[in-house]
């Protein structure tokens, strides 16, 4: 099969003061993305796929000091399917998978600038697909990876939910 998606990609960034009074934080934690998918399905209750993702971009303003994330990046997922069967056949599937990505971080201070990391984390998801028997509709939860540090002092983990369409052969 192969298929696309989009939907909204968030971090899960607290943005509070933290307690320090002289910091005013303004957060856009979550952002339009992406991703392109293909997978070879082993047998109706497993398949493994590989997709391609473009989180956006994150950012968030500290005491008018912008700074901004952009993640992309290749999943590598082990499926489990649980097929509900009837007319529309219907699907439930879990996501396993290896995400190798990589997140340029600019920071727009004066002393600020700009910081590509890159790396590789585990990825998990759940989701449910609808369809006939060539084209199905997915909607999917995934928990992808941290951005760096230089985005957040603790890293943030990225989430991502999306809708989308696939062709399977």
């Amino acid at each position: 099969y192969v298929g696309a998606s989009i939907g909204i990609s968030a971090a899960d960034e607290e943005c509070e003061d933290e307690g320090q009074a002289p910091y005013v934080y303004e957060c856009e934690g979550s952002t339009y993305g992406q991703r392109i998918y293909a997978g070879f399905t082993i047998n109706q209750y497993s398949a493994l796929e590989a997709a391609y993702l473009d989180m956006g971009e994150l950012a968030k303003t500290i005491n008018a000091t912008r700074v901004t994330a952009e993640t992309k990046g290749t999943n590598f997922s082990i499926v489990g399917i649980y097929p509900l069967g009837g007319t529309m056949n219907g699907k439930l599937f879990g996501k396993l998978g290896w995400l190798l990505w990589d997140t340029t971080v600019v920071d727009f201070s004066p002393t600020g600038g700009t910081v590509d990391d890159s790396g590789s984390d585990i990825s998990f998801g759940i989701g449910a697909s609808v369809g006939g028997e060539h084209i199905s509709f997915r909607l999917e939860f995934e928990v992808l990876n941290e951005v760096n540090g230089k985005y957040s002092p603790d890293g943030s983990t990225l989430t991502f939910g999306s809708i989308g369409m696939a062709y399977e052969f």
